[in-house]
């Protein structure tokens, strides 16, 4: 996700050592311009700036989301896993038991 805008954003010659702090910074700068364009749009021009509390919440609420649907996706993975590793150990139990 590149957002030229982005008032803070680095050149190109710039050299991160922390590529996830500068995700961390657009995806909240992402979510701030959707919900920016989103209340504007709802309720008249100016009102997000108008609103700073209101438009936190809102970010904090898609960070909450985007955070929970991460943890959603890493736990699938795991549990994918594992019930492969508790096949595989099937298998070897199974074999085991045939040659005993």
């Amino acid at each position: 996700m590149t957002l030229p805008n982005h008032p803070d954003r680095p050149d190109d010659n710039t050299v991160w050592t922390d590529h996830t702090l500068w995700q961390a910074v657009e995806t909240t700068w992402f979510y701030y311009i959707r919900m920016r364009t989103f209340v504007d749009n709802k309720y008249g021009e100016g009102y997000a700036e108008k609103h700073p509390e209101f438009m936190a919440s809102l970010v904090k609420t898609c960070a909450a989301d985007f955070n929970t649907s991460t943890f959603r996706e890493q736990m699938d993975t795991l549990s994918n896993s594992l019930d492969r590793i508790c096949s595989a150990l099937d298998g070897i139990s199974g074999s085991v038991a045939e040659r005993a």
